[in-house]
């Protein structure tokens, strides 16, 4: 990450450099105020009122202004505006989507899943991740397991986990003894919106003033 802050100068770092700032440039203009104090009612007003302004400028500028001018750090609007201007897209973030296996002990009657059945993986650094249904299924009549349809509940790779690893009912389906999900049945991997590094890469792919728009992004 750039040292934006090392870029910024003439502004107070925090609010005791601004309220010695603030002294120092009473004195320097020959202002009658002579008690400023930290007991001061005045001073300390004046000193909010001033101080706060330009705080916010500087962490302004330092975390949104500067890294919005350089594509590799920009985020957010910043970098849909950098993108723009190579005339390529941002890809937006998606879920986890794909198929739930459902498994009873016997075979005997119809055995529904209801819509929005939550499906857990062990803590995986102290982090569970879920996957939930989102269409109802039926073990039918003579059959052992279904695979019902379901994505997971947020958007990001860390949902893509391998195989087994979607297997715990936080809620236990009645009937249900084992559930799992496997990679070959995925329908799509998961991901957050795509943002600097790959889009860095994608603009730099000769696009400039070209017509057709790219997907791209990290």
């Amino acid at each position: 990450m750039a040292d934006f802050e090392s870029m910024v100068t003439g502004l107070p770092a925090d609010g005791t450099e601004a309220t010695a700032q603030l002294r120092s440039d009473l004195q320097a203009q020959g202002s009658t105020i002579s008690n400023t104090s930290p007991l001061s009612p005045f001073f300390v007003l004046l000193a909010v009122l001033l101080t706060a302004p330009v705080l916010y400028l500087r962490n302004l500028i330092i975390n949104t202004l500067l890294p919005g001018i350089f594509t590799q750090h920009a985020t957010g609007a910043l970098l849909d505006l950098r993108a723009a201007d190579l005339d390529v897209t941002r890809k937006p973030a998606v879920k986890l989507v794909g198929l739930i296996t459902f498994f009873r002990a016997g075979t005997l009657g119809d055995l529904p899943i209801p819509l929005g059945t939550v499906v857990e993986s062990q803590p995986i650094d102290g982090v569970v991740y879920r996957v939930v249904t989102t269409a109802a299924g039926t073990i039918l009549d003579g059959t052992s397991s279904v695979k019902a349809n379901a994505e997971a509940e947020a958007v990001g790779a860390a949902y893509n986990l391998g195989e087994g690893y979607y297997s715990s009912l936080p809620n236990p389906v009645a009937g249900i003894t084992a559930v799992k999900i496997t990679s070959s049945r995925l329908a799509r991997t998961s991901r957050a919106t795509r943002t600097c590094k790959s889009a860095c890469c994608c603009c730099g792919a000769g696009n400039r003033g070209g017509t057709r728009r790219t997907p791209i992004a990290r």
